[in-house]
């Protein structure tokens, strides 16, 4: 069994990636990543990743728009939907608040680039494209902690002892 580390991303990346689209409004973002309890998902645009788009994103975009109107609550804000055009009330799209700048790698690669790249560059998750860069998976750290979970080789500071101690 090869390790964690030397198998290829298609090996752990997750097959069905929630996806948002650039028009989605954020509460539509919101619920989306809510429903399907992950943290961000791609921007994607006729199969291709155009951007990304984290809670992050979303809380920030919030907080911005709070601070503006501080009579207006969070909650009050994600659920504050116009009649007329069924967008958010400030009209924040994906498009406005997703990062544009999308780091991507490809299924061949190794989990091990996968994690330097995610450590290096401070992301949690990297859209997996194929030669064409259309979108066919997502590799995220949760990923790549359930492979090293199985792996059989210990992490640096893993010994079974450690494995579980009582907190008091």
């Amino acid at each position: 069994m090869k390790p964690a580390r030397d198998l290829p991303v298609a090996d752990v990346m997750t097959h069905l990636v929630v996806t948002l689209k650039p028009t989605d409004t954020l509460h539509e973002a919101a619920q989306r990543l809510a429903c399907h309890n992950v943290s961000g998902a791609p921007v994607v645009v006729h199969g291709k990743v155009e951007g990304i788009i984290s809670e992050s994103d979303i809380v920030r975009a919030i907080s911005d728009t709070t601070k503006r109107r501080t009579s207006l609550s969070i909650l009050d804000w994600i659920g504050n939907r116009t009649e007329r055009t069924g967008r958010a009330a400030d009209g924040k799209l994906v498009v406005d608040v997703m990062s544009p700048i999308v780091l991507v790698i490809t299924p061949d690669r190794s989990v091990w680039d996968a994690a330097q790249v995610m450590a290096q560059r401070g992301v949690n998750r990297l859209p997996v494209v194929d030669d064409e860069d259309y979108l066919i998976g997502i590799i995220t750290r949760g990923d790549l902690v359930r492979a090293v979970a199985r792996d059989q080789i210990p992490v640096a500071g893993d010994s079974e002892s450690e494995a579980v101690l009582p907190t008091r």
